[in-house]
């Protein structure tokens, strides 16, 4: 009966692979350099959600009935490995700045040619915050939506990103990161959610991504199935136009970003 309740729910998460937990808890706040099982990461995730639509509240009926299971240990323990084996520490600084989102998932969100700036506020050895601000042009009218994230511990699984988006009931966190570029920042980020869906692909340059690394991230996430999960209800994620968002000049150019000052390929858009 455990069986036939649990494929419906984690048929995404097929392969096992270690990973060790590195922090413990302390008034339900995960606390960098000790162990705690990956059951208590979740329901600290799960603190984080707040549904605001029909889709959102059944994604979080799923995981909380996943974390109520009587085997709920072994399945957090095998939620958080299919999510984070490819990620490690993430360093706050090489994800601060300006993102274009080059992946998404359509049933989720409905802009189009979303540009994001992570301004970071503060970091330390072992935590950072930062403020999210994402815009998106319709029409030459600017859509503004304001989040935040933070990280909160060092081991994957420890880094929350908020959109403020009203269709994005939990956090994101990031689950596989491209190389560095020229200004030491990472060229993407996947972030994803606990059951691996929504996920989005966030690029510093959507021309760069398109001829680099579109082949290889499409391949990733059609391999680990956050191409098109169960939770997904057969809405796959899309590749963005970034040809077309160029050419009609609906990407958002008029904040500063450190890419700029450096000499980016977007200078001539």
């Amino acid at each position: 009966m455990f069986c036939r309740r649990l494929v419906p729910l984690v048929i995404a998460f097929s392969t096992i692979l270690p990973l060790a937990i590195a922090y413990r808890v302390i008034g339900g706040i995960p606390v960098p350099g000790r162990s705690v099982p990956a059951l208590q990461q979740f329901k600290f995730y799960q603190t984080s959600c707040v549904p605001s639509t029909r889709q959102s509240l059944i994604s979080i009926d799923r995981l909380n009935g996943l974390l109520s299971e009587g085997d709920a240990e072994n399945i957090a323990d095998k939620l958080q490995q299919h999510l984070y084996f490819t990620v490690a520490d993430v360093d706050p600084k090489k994800i601060a700045g300006r993102w274009f989102t080059v992946v998404d998932s359509p049933t989720v969100h409905a802009e189009y040619c979303v540009v994001s700036y992570f301004n970071l506020l503060q970091s330390d050895r072992f935590t950072a915050t930062f403020s999210v601000d994402q815009y998106s042009r319709n029409n030459e009218k600017v859509h503004i939506i304001h989040g935040n994230a933070r990280k909160i511990g060092p081991e994957p699984g420890n880094f929350f990103v908020l959109t403020g988006h009203p269709s994005d009931a939990c956090p994101y966190f990031p689950v596989n990161v491209g190389p560095l570029n020229e200004n030491n920042q990472f060229e993407y980020v996947v972030l994803s959610q606990a059951l691996k869906h929504p996920t989005m692909v966030l690029a510093r340059d959507p021309k760069r991504f398109e001829a680099k690394f579109a082949k290889d991230v499409r391949k990733y996430l059609v391999q680990y199935e956050f191409m098109n999960p169960i939770t997904a209800l057969n809405n796959p994620l899309y590749f963005v136009n970034v040809t077309n968002c160029l050419a009609k000049k609906q990407f958002y150019y008029d904040l500063p970003s450190d890419s700029d000052e450096s000499g980016s390929p977007l200078d001539d858009v």
